[in-house]
């Protein structure tokens, strides 16, 4: 349970503009049909003219080097003129930029105020953004309540880490009263839409009985999902729910498999809990078990 949330990447930056900008004109034909390199000039033309949409398109542009060389800084550049206009996508993007010192400087506190922004102005990436701040005092006083009331806006939206960070809130009593029957819900909104976070975070609980009856047939229908998406927590779950026979039939080769995944990772307990299923074992199983873990991994790019 003691995962990271919220996960930043560059993608989160690269996408937002294409999916959610809408400028006028040629830009905005070219944008919507993927016409990437050839959008760049109509783009430029119709941001350097003040559209705020166009603005955002072309910094996206910049963002990922389509149709101009990928220049950060210029990218930060268009993303704030279109922020300055009150467009919520610009705002939330350049928060991100901010947030990762992607063309700009590092900055927190000013990350968190564009995040604001975005957010007062209903974008679900800049509420999650400001929950986060709020949750780990990066760039706002840390304060768990602010992180909630955030969370849960961007929740309603759909936001998947968001879901996510609200259910943790809810499941820890943070900012919020402690309350197991919505921390099962917001995880498995998060899981639903296949989050491994989330699914390995519902196998938990129905493996532990946190909160709720234990219920090993969930926890391995959770846990499966997760681990196949390489989550260290659900390997280890899936292992030993696979060597103890619950929820799925015993299988000392499979509990192997996923118990080394988890090792692996560096899982707490994994490692001890694989030799003992190791000692219970024949060579030829062991053997047979190794191999499946490494065709695993190999299917899995690892």
């Amino acid at each position: 349970m003691n995962k990271t949330i919220f996960r930043l990447s560059l993608l989160a930056i690269c996408l937002l503009p294409f999916q959610a900008a809408q400028a006028a004109g040629e830009c905005r034909h070219l944008m919507q049909t993927k016409q990437y390199e050839a959008a760049f000039a109509p783009c430029k033309a119709e941001a350097e003219a003040g559209d705020a949409r166009a603005q955002v398109n072309l910094a996206g542009l910049y963002a990922v080097g389509r149709g101009v060389t990928a220049d950060y800084a210029e990218a930060a550049n268009w993303y704030r003129k279109a922020a300055l206009q009150g467009d919520s996508v610009a705002e939330a993007t350049l928060g991100l930029m901010y947030d990762q010192g992607r063309g700009v400087a590092t900055d927190p506190a000013e990350a968190a105020k564009w995040y604001r922004k975005a957010a007062e102005h209903g974008d679900a990436i800049g509420q999650s953004q400001l929950g986060t701040c709020y949750r780990e005092g990066r760039g706002v006083e840390k304060n768990d309540a602010e992180a909630v009331k955030w969370f849960r806006k961007a929740a309603d939206q759909g936001v998947i880490d968001a879901q996510n960070a609200l259910a943790v809130h809810y499941a820890n009593g943070l900012g919020v009263e402690q309350d197991m029957t919505q921390a099962m819900a917001w995880f498995r909104k998060a899981a639903e839409q296949g989050d491994s976070m989330a699914q390995s975070n519902l196998a938990y609980l129905y493996f532990t009985g946190r909160g709720v009856e234990i219920d090993h047939q969930q926890a391995v229908k959770w846990a499966r999902l997760a681990a196949d998406q390489n989550d260290a927590q659900a390997q280890f779950i899936l292992g030993a729910s696979c060597y103890n026979g619950e929820g799925v039939e015993k299988n000392n080769i499979e509990a192997y498999q996923w118990l080394a995944l988890a090792a692996e990772k560096g899982y707490p307990t994994a490692l001890s809990v694989k030799d003992m299923v190791e000692s219970k074992m024949t060579p030829a199983e062991v053997l047979e078990a190794e191999k499946r873990t490494a065709h695993w991994k190999q299917a899995h790019g690892q």
